[in-house]
């Protein structure tokens, strides 16, 4: 069981509120970038970048944190070669305007 929700990943549910914001704004754009080369990083490190975001900041996970790191670390392991991970980083940025009230 996921140690920060508590719940599996579900991805469905995970884009539905990525799209939700759309309903507030006229949407004039997107792109998506992809790197040419892959990304490459230590377990450890991307572990720790984790921690930059809001979800996951250390102010929010509190005494779950050393829990959290060792799930994650085990997860990743699987993906990673001699404890590297490697991964191409996409990135998607769409733009409009606000709607009026």
């Amino acid at each position: 069981m996921p140690e920060v929700t508590g719940q599996p990943f579900d991805h469905d549910k995970r884009s539905e509120g990525m799209r939700s914001y759309q309903s507030y704004l006229d949407l004039c754009g997107s792109e998506h970038f992809i790197s040419e080369r892959p990304f490459e990083q230590s377990v450890a490190d991307f572990v720790s970048c984790q921690h930059s975001r809001d979800t996951f900041a250390p102010s929010k996970l509190c005494d779950r944190i050393a829990s959290f790191d060792a799930e994650l670390s085990e997860l990743l392991r699987s993906y990673s070669d001699d404890d590297r991970l490697s991964f191409i980083v996409g990135t998607r940025i769409v733009w409009g305007e606000i709607r009026p009230i």
